[in-house]
C-alpha cells in the first residue's frame, strides 16, 4: 500500500515537471 501511494506522488510531480520543461 506504501509503495503505491509513493508511486502516484511521483507520477504527480514527474508530470509538472515534463510540463515545466
Amino acid at each position: 500500500m506504501d509503495g503505491s501511494d509513493s508511486s502516484g506522488a511521483t507520477q504527480h510531480v514527474n508530470k509538472s515537471r515534463t510540463r515545466t520543461d
